[in-house]
């Protein structure tokens, strides 16, 4: 019995069990379909102590309803604007910060993220991109990408999502520069429907 078989089995018998699921195969795609499944949480081994309590105290912190799967991501009730929280790992919860979404981007080579720690402390973080990381993604896709397309908000929260899911910790000073694209994401700009 694989993990995922085992996570579906254990919230048949308590559906209301807060589960982190740990692996050493990790993937995006695994890691969504245990959030699927009911999954508090998901970490990537090798982890530091601090990730697997990060992950303990989230998974504490969040309501276990009775009889219910776990409860979806919900905004605080004190904030003035409705986030839309992203897949959260290690305890981390992200989403773009209020204006990015739907607005014109003052600087189109910066996002603005806000990321919510583990113990419930909001960051604001701003991932840099490249401008000449555009030009390659052209060469390489044969497809022009301009830095204020939907699509480079997407690499940006790509890239902090797996930034947070690997160390476990925000970027130093809240701000990242992407610099590089991996060829998944090469195959996405290649398909991406969109401005």
């Amino acid at each position: 019995m694989d993990g995922l078989e085992t996570l579906r089995r254990m919230k048949e018998r308590k559906a209301d069990a807060r589960v982190i699921m740990i692996t050493a195969y990790a993937s995006i795609e695994l890691a969504v379909d245990a959030m699927k499944l009911g999954a508090t949480d998901f970490v990537r081994k090798p982890m530091t102590p601090e990730t697997v309590r990060n992950a303990v105290t989230a998974a504490l912190a969040k309501p276990a309803a009775p009889g219910a799967p776990a409860p979806p991501i919900e905004k605080p009730a004190e904030r003035a604007y409705a986030p839309i929280a992203r897949l959260t790992l290690n305890g981390f919860r992200l989403w773009p910060a209020p204006g990015l979404e739907g607005m014109k981007l003052v600087d189109p080579s910066r996002r603005h993220f806000i990321v919510q720690h583990p113990d419930g402390m909001e960051q604001e973080v701003i991932i840099e991109i490249d401008p000449g990381l555009v030009g390659f993604v052209e060469r390489a896709t044969g497809r022009h990408l301009a830095l204020d397309s939907s699509f480079w908000t997407w690499e940006a929260e790509h890239v902090l999502n797996n930034y947070l899911w690997i160390e476990g910790n925000v970027p130093p000073g809240g701000k990242l520069r992407i610099t590089q694209i991996d060829r998944d994401d090469l195959q996405v700009a290649i398909r991406w429907e969109g401005d």
